[in-house]
């Protein structure tokens, strides 16, 4: 097996609650489907999941006191918040905690935004 494709079979671990042997792929699933879980409302928006990879982990972490700040959710190159979306909410039809409920906001801690790619202005 070369060095790339062992990559790809990388066993990771989770560790909630119990210890569970996930391949590259996996995890992937794992992950992207707990995100649209929370996105969706199923799972807390202040529930964040993430990988260490060094230590070959999935970390989900709900405990109080962590630092979690408010995204712009970006699908396929495009904002989720559209200009009738912040009309609404300059007009109080819509209020910040709406788009959260609505999956077009998400709260980031500092563990997670440690691997999501996070644009700082729109092209």
């Amino acid at each position: 097996m070369n060095s790339f494709s062992s990559f790809f079979f990388f066993s990771f671990f989770l560790f909630f609650p119990l210890r569970i042997g996930l391949n590259f792929f996996l995890l992937f699933f794992l992950i992207s489907s707990f995100r649209k879980l929370r996105r969706t409302g199923y799972v807390s928006e202040y529930v964040s999941i993430y990988q260490d990879q060094t230590i070959r982990s999935v970390f989900i972490s709900s405990d109080s006191g962590r630092l979690c700040r408010p995204l712009i959710i970006v699908e396929n190159g495009k904002l989720l918040v559209t200009e009738k979306h912040l009309q609404e909410l300059l007009e109080g039809v819509r209020g910040f905690h709406d788009f959260v409920k609505e999956g077009l906001i998400e709260y980031l801690d500092v563990n997670e935004e440690n691997d999501s790619n996070i644009a700082m202005y729109e092209v």
